[in-house]
């Protein structure tokens, strides 16, 4: 008898559907889900915690409504499933030679169930021209929170966005860890699991032509600051950069020719701080 309630009761709730938003009047509720339906197939209409719970005759009609939304007072509204939990996703930037199978199979190998097909959004002015955005209805996989926030197909990266949407990982939608540090990740180097090519094992260095990291991240790349010809400085070992001007007269060079090697200023009278700074440090020398 127990079992008989429970299997019941089940059917019952597969049978029922949720609008997430009490301030509609039950009419107007009940007006626009006759007008897609049907009269005489809704067993109950109830508000409960902000959102109204209605209970169906049959699965097919719950399965129609949250397929296609319901349209109250002139407005959409999104229709879910009690025991699960269908969203609409979208997705921005699809180029027109992107088939919607292609992404079918993509969202499939995430686990999800899609339902319905997919829609081509189309600019206001020009209506037949789409404009990137496609979204369908579907089922996130059991115990998945969120699906990620862009994915990639043919070397196009896309935007993917849905309600309640977190960060997770690409490939197998954890919460805990990006994709570069997921166990599934598989590094491009050497084809092998659990590292990506930054610290793969295989990958060589152009710098120390060690193994196991690349150049980005050799522990030995600030030795690239030294001075390998002569101009470091022993004390710190940091490399001593040459003035910008080497204006210091030479032993026996004449006050003019030194004087000649300043920079111009060309159809200007006004002199640079830097050669004003130069004369200064010439005329002293000569004065000396």
């Amino acid at each position: 008898m127990g079992s008989a309630k429970h299997e019941r009761m089940g059917a019952l709730k597969e049978c029922s559907v949720r609008v997430m938003d009490d301030s509609y009047e039950v009419k107007d509720v009940l007006k626009s889900i006759i007008n897609d339906i049907g009269n005489g197939k809704i067993l109950s209409c109830v508000k409960s915690s902000g959102n109204w719970i209605i209970t169906l005759r049959n699965k097919d009609d719950a399965d129609l409504l949250i397929e296609t939304g319901i349209v109250i007072n002139d407005s959409t509204c999104n229709v879910y499933g009690v025991s699960r939990s269908f969203l609409t996703v979208s997705l921005f930037g699809v180029p027109s030679y992107i088939d919607d199978d292609e992404l079918s199979e993509k969202l499939l190998e995430f686990g999800c169930k899609l339902k319905g097909k997919w829609h081509h959004n189309t600019y206001p002015e020009f209506p037949n021209i789409e404009n990137g955005i496609r979204y369908i209805r579907l089922e996130l996989p059991t115990e998945c929170k969120s699906l990620p926030y862009a994915m990639t197909l043919n070397g196009v990266h896309m935007r993917l966005k849905h309600n309640g949407q977190t960060r997770v990982c690409n490939l197998c939608l954890e919460n805990d860890h990006i994709m570069r540090n997921c166990p599934k990740y598989v590094c491009r180097e050497c084809n092998s699991q659990g590292h990506w090519e930054a610290k793969c094992p295989q990958v060589r260095c152009f710098k120390c032509n060690n193994l196991g990291h690349k150049s980005f991240n050799c522990p030995q790349a600030g030795d690239d600051n030294n001075d390998h010809h002569g101009n470091g400085d022993p004390a710190t070992g940091r490399h001593i950069s040459p003035p910008k001007h080497a204006n210091v007269q030479h032993k026996d060079q004449p006050k003019d020719e030194a004087m000649d090697q300043l920079p111009q200023t060309k159809g200007s009278a006004i002199e640079t701080n830097e050669t004003k700074r130069s004369k200064t440090r010439i005329q002293r020398q000569l004065n000396g």
